[in-house]
């Protein structure tokens, strides 16, 4: 049976308003019974009956009624081709107990799919309840039992139509739920499907959103080179001990300091790659050498970070003495010093360490940091590659650090600087070849400093160039003014002290030529006195600057030779014409044999390679000869002058004899 015909729908699903005449109604049908009301004239009838006197009036008492599509079947085999061919609405099946093969045709329409819903009624002559059991059992949709009543026929045939149609139209809906759930569970299905991949790909996003952030949360607090943590993250650390040592006077904690000492000669000797290469193979080390140590110190409980350049921190914790803390700064210095491998080169490297314990009194994270780098100062002023541990000494050394960087500042800008002179005499002919000008801080407070209470911060604060030229400017115009006071082969000379970063400055060359033409003073006239350490930090620019400057006609004094690591190397090595033994030295040669016996080898040795001597500190006629008997070039000390200002300067320079000479005076000298 096909669902839904337009023609079977309008025949079975017509309402009861519209049906045709020869309806049969009952009155007391509900709106939805009529909805299924059948239209008699649509509906196809077959009468199947071996009888055909039977037939015709089954046929007429139907026609009668209405119905139209009548159709008849005499026997099984035309009956189930009827049935094929027509496909009836209902069917009217005559069975007779002497002829059982009408139920096998009733069995036939059960079994086909086209037939098997199709209302059977099946019409028996007399009562036999045997054949009417077996007739419902085989699919009858109602039995009706002879002698017939053509009401009860046409109400038996209506029935049968409206359960058909009833069930047709329940059948359809059906169907139509069905492909309604269908098409729906197919649209839930891609919803669902869009569903998952949407949440994938917002678990993804999130997942990505989710690393990123933690990825920039690493990178907040991280360094980027060594990955490990940078000072916003250390100052978290520092901050949580100082909050723990104040719950818990028993806990004890400490910060490393550590910077590696002179890496700027390793970045400017092998380049920044290879630097930044030392730097992360030196974080390593620090890591690996705290992990070796967790006997001492527990490894899960520090902390290290890099705060920048070649300085890095570790945070100690949960110490059992802070003499701990020597035992690592030992053992990180042996681990540092050994050679670093980078790029085929062996660089060698040492560290300045610098201590500090936390205690109850440290409430700010940044006090402990500032005296573990204060400490790390000491050290590196101590002569390097040790450690130190913080004190309140440092601190005030310090803060008084602190007040003279304030107050240099103050004094470049209003001009607190005077110049000393000191004159260096030939051992030879007692002439007065050179003054030395030796700067001096005229401090509104404390009255007048030497440089060695002020260079070293001058030098470290970048401060050192302008006070460095204005020193030389200075010096340069008073040359003039004396050298203006003196015959011209009677002309003197000044020397002026140079430090590591005014030479290494890009303007040190034409900020000296700029001097030289401004005041008038002849490049002869001009000497600079560097320290074999100046040289030592950058050699290869240096030196190449001193011979851009020697060949303009300027002298060098290799000064404080004898002290330190001095070594004879320089000697040939740098563009030098004098070289300056240091007062110390001096000083022992009265006290030690031996020290006469080395002076006098120096002294050999720089003649041969053309470098004249000169000896600081003579104070005693005693030295001045023996330092004549030695063959030393020159001398200079407070034997033959004490430190002069300009207007006494000026008033030694006119004092001297007409060829430049200082008298002897009882074995000592003074100005004629």
């Amino acid at each position: 049976m096909t669902f839904y015909d337009p023609e079977r729908e309008a025949m079975l699903g017509g309402q009861a308003g519209s049906a045709p005449p020869g309806d049969l109604f009952i009155s007391s049908k509900s709106q939805r019974d009529r909805a299924h009301e059948p239209r008699l004239d649509k509906a196809v009838i077959l009468i199947i009956d071996p009888d055909s006197v039977d037939s015709q009036v089954m046929h007429d008492k139907l026609s009668a009624a209405g119905y139209k599509n009548l159709t008849t079947a005499s026997n099984a085999s035309g009956a189930l081709d009827r049935v094929k061919e027509s496909q009836p609405d209902i069917v009217l099946l005559s069975v007779v107990a002497t002829d059982p093969g009408g139920l096998d045709i009733l069995r036939h329409i059960r079994v086909e799919q086209a037939s098997a819903h199709t209302p059977v009624v099946v019409l028996l002559a007399s009562q036999d309840t045997a054949l009417n059991r077996e007739a419902l059992a085989c699919g009858a949709t109602s039995v009706m039992v002879g002698p017939f009543e053509a009401d009860d026929m046409v109400l038996h045939v209506r029935n049968a139509l409206v359960s058909k149609a009833r069930f047709d139209h329940l059948t359809a809906n059906a169907e139509k739920l069905k492909s309604e759930a269908q098409t729906n569970a197919s649209q839930l299905k891609e919803v669902n499907e869009d569903l998952r991949r949407t949440n994938e790909r917002l678990w993804t996003q999130v997942l990505e959103s989710r690393k990123t952030a933690e990825s920039l949360q690493h990178k907040a607090s991280h360094d980027t080179l060594t990955n490990l943590g940078n000072r916003t993250l250390l100052m978290e650390q520092l901050t949580r001990c100082a909050e723990r040592v104040g719950r818990d006077p028993d806990y004890i904690y400490a910060v490393i300091f550590i910077d590696l000492d002179n890496f700027k000669t390793i970045n400017d000797s092998f380049g920044h790659d290879m630097g930044d290469q030392v730097l992360i193979d030196l974080a390593d080390r620090i890591v690996a050498c705290l992990r070796s140590l967790d006997t001492v110190v527990r490894y899960g409980n520090n902390f290290t970070a890099r705060l920048g350049g070649d300085e890095f921190v570790i945070l100690l914790e949960d110490l059992q003495t802070p003499k701990d803390t020597i035992v690592v700064a030992e053992r990180l210095q042996q681990r540092i010093s050994a050679p670093f491998q980078v790029g085929g080169q062996e660089i060698h490297a040492s560290a300045s360490i610098g201590i500090a314990i936390g205690d109850a009194q440290i409430n700010v994270a940044q006090d402990l940091l500032r005296n573990a780098d204060t400490a790390m100062y000491r050290a590196k002023m101590a002569g390097k590659a040790r450690h130190a541990l913080f004190d309140n000494a440092m601190h005030a050394a310090a803060v008084r650090r602190l007040e003279i960087e304030s107050d240099l500042r103050v004094a470049v800008d209003e001009g607190q600087f005077e110049l000393r002179y000191h004159p260096v005499v030939s051992l030879e002919t007692s002439r007065v070849c050179v003054f030395e000008s030796l700067i001096r801080w005229n401090h509104p407070t404390q009255g007048l400093l030497g440089p060695d209470d002020f260079i070293q911060v001058a030098n470290e604060t970048g401060m050192i160039i302008p006070i460095g030229f204005w020193a030389m400017t200075e010096a340069c115009r008073q040359l003039k003014q004396w050298n203006d006071m003196l015959p011209h082969e009677n002309a003197v000379s000044v020397s002026v002290n140079i430090s590591q970063p005014q030479i290494a400055h890009a303007d040190f060359l034409d900020s000296l030529m700029r001097v030289l033409h401004e005041t008038g003073t002849s490049p002869h006239c001009l000497k600079l006195e560097i320290t074999e350490a100046t040289i030592m930090d950058n050699p290869g620019p240096i030196i190449e600057k001193l011979q851009q400057l020697r060949g303009l006609g300027i002298q060098f004094f290799m000064d404080d030779f004898g002290t330190g690591q001095s070594s004879l190397t320089c000697l040939h090595k740098f563009p030098i014409d004098y070289l300056k033994i240091d007062r110390a030295f001096v000083n022992a040669m009265g006290a030690v044999r031996d020290y006469a016996a080395v002076f006098h080898a120096i002294t050999s040795l720089a003649h041969n390679l053309g470098v004249e001597v000169v000896a600081e500190g003579i104070e005693t006629p005693d030295q001045l000869a023996q330092l004549i008997a030695l063959e030393c070039d020159y001398g200079q000390g407070y034997l033959f002058a004490e430190l002069l200002d300009d207007a006494a300067t000026k008033a030694f320079v006119t004092s001297l004899s007409p060829d430049g000479l200082c008298q002897r005076v009882d074995g000592g000298m003074s100005c004629a």
